[in-house]
């Protein structure tokens, strides 16, 4: 039992940590700021360490304020994902950052105002970032990646229908916690979907300080969006 509890712990944090590198920044998964109550969802396939899982992803822009003459937008993202005879994880976030900075080129989380984090039936308040109970988080609001380039455009299916997509390719590389982690992706954009990205494909290698490596692949595909977005925790302001 503790044995599967360590393992189902270990691929978790090391998706967390892999969407917290690439969508953290506001290149990644937010290549734009759409307009208040839009969401997006996306289908996630994902190999760690040998294991193969799915889950979704939904990022959704739940409302505006002003904070210290700053126009601020309330951003969630919620994450599930099934391991397969390893369990379930979902866990689910909720910021308030300013507009400014939630822009390509920016740093999204290089001002947090307020944020909360929900695992299960509880919530608490956001006050570590790097936390990997909520690395997604870190991943989705960096900044631009390394060694960035543009591709010659493709066409990719998705709920918006067959889209010319702009192809980015490039790398990430930081470290959270004991984890020295390196990301690859290549990102599908047009300005059709909510936030910029169609589809990304990440693949990513994860050092421990004790050596010990995890490898894997995950892939992101647009399944649907929409404009009528309401918050999951409407209590939490």
């Amino acid at each position: 039992m503790a044995r599967n509890l360590s393992f189902r712990t270990l691929v978790f944090c090391t998706l967390a940590l892999l969407l917290a590198g690439s969508t953290a920044r506001a290149d990644g998964l937010f290549y734009k700021l759409p307009a208040d109550k839009a969401w997006v969802k996306f289908d996630l396939e994902f190999t760690i360490a040998g294991v193969a899982g799915t889950g979704s992803l939904v990022m959704r822009s739940v409302g505006q304020t002003i904070e210290d003459g700053d126009k601020c937008r309330w951003i969630e993202m919620a994450l599930d994902m099934k391991l397969g005879d390893n369990g379930d994880h979902s866990v689910m976030t909720k910021v308030l950052l300013p507009e400014k900075n939630l822009q390509k080129g920016k740093v999204p989380l290089e001002r947090l105002i307020r944020g909360w984090y929900k695992l299960g039936d509880e919530t608490k308040q956001l006050t570590d970032i790097t936390d990997p109970a909520v690395g997604a988080l870190a991943t989705f609001f960096c900044g631009p990646l390394m060694d960035a380039k543009t591709l010659e455009k493709q066409f990719t299916e998705s709920k918006l229908g067959n889209l010319e997509c702009e192809v980015v390719t490039g790398s990430l590389s930081q470290k959270i916690g004991e984890t020295n982690l390196k990301v690859d992706f290549e990102n599908r954009l047009n300005d059709k979907a909510p936030f910029g990205v169609v589809s990304s494909v990440l693949k990513f290698e994860g050092k421990q300080n004790d050596n010990s490596v995890v490898n894997g692949e995950l892939r992101l595909k647009l399944v649907d969006t929409g404009t009528d977005a309401v918050s999951a925790l409407p209590d939490h302001q």
